[in-house]
């Protein structure tokens, strides 16, 4: 028996994209954002959309704040966003584990703060 839930994209170019996928068929959220990612860039290339399939595949696409049970055992009903805003600079597999992660942002007086 089918176990379908809808997804949509959150992104600012890609906004609002929606799939539904069967959750028999995934076991993770990662895998849930690989066919997001995969049915978004196909459908750019069916429709000869080549531009926005090269962006749509540099996406780094993920969910916030929820894991696949909340999401297996919700109602059909209910729609999940699949994150696209935050900006990788390397994917949680390729970082070292022994590095720690910085980010530094230069606020409004040309201070350089360290986050």
């Amino acid at each position: 028996m089918p176990n379908p839930r809808a997804f949509r994209v959150s992104d600012d170019l890609f906004q609002g994209f929606t799939i539904t996928i069967d959750l028999d068929y995934c076991d993770s959220n990662e895998e849930i954002c690989r066919q997001m990612k995969q049915r978004l860039v196909g459908f750019f290339e069916h429709h000869g959309l080549k531009t926005l399939a090269t962006k749509a595949n540099k996406l780094h696409l993920h969910m916030h704040n929820i894991d696949f049970c909340q999401i297996l055992l919700s109602e059909s009903d209910k729609e999940f966003w699949v994150c696209g805003h935050c900006i990788m600079e390397a994917t949680p597999a390729s970082r070292p584990t022994s590095a720690p992660v910085t980010m530094s942002v230069t606020n409004n007086n040309g201070e350089n703060l360290i986050l």
